[in-house]
């Protein structure tokens, strides 16, 4: 059986097909979506009228603060993450 070696298959994820996410939120923006996504969040527990499903919002600061990616920050072409920054 021949020995194949890494670059000969010339594998990496753009060859494949796979679209990965950069990250594209800093730091401190972050954990302000985090914060932000949990205060959301507990409105669902804490109100008690039809408004705490509203509250639902708050998934998506959270997804994005823990993902460090956010998809209306890469269509508008706005970047918070200093590492990508640099390597630009």
């Amino acid at each position: 059986m021949p020995r194949i070696y890494e670059n000969e298959m010339n594998l990496n994820i753009e060859n494949l097909g796979v679209h990965v996410m950069k990250k594209n939120v800093g730091s401190i923006d972050q954990i302000i979506r985090i914060v932000l996504g949990v205060a959301l969040l507990s409105l669902v527990f804490l109100l008690k009228t039809d408004m705490r499903w509203i509250g639902l919002i708050g998934t998506i600061p959270l997804v994005t603060g823990l993902a460090g990616s956010c998809l209306l920050y890469s269509l508008l072409g706005i970047n918070t993450s200093p590492v990508l920054k640099d390597k630009a």
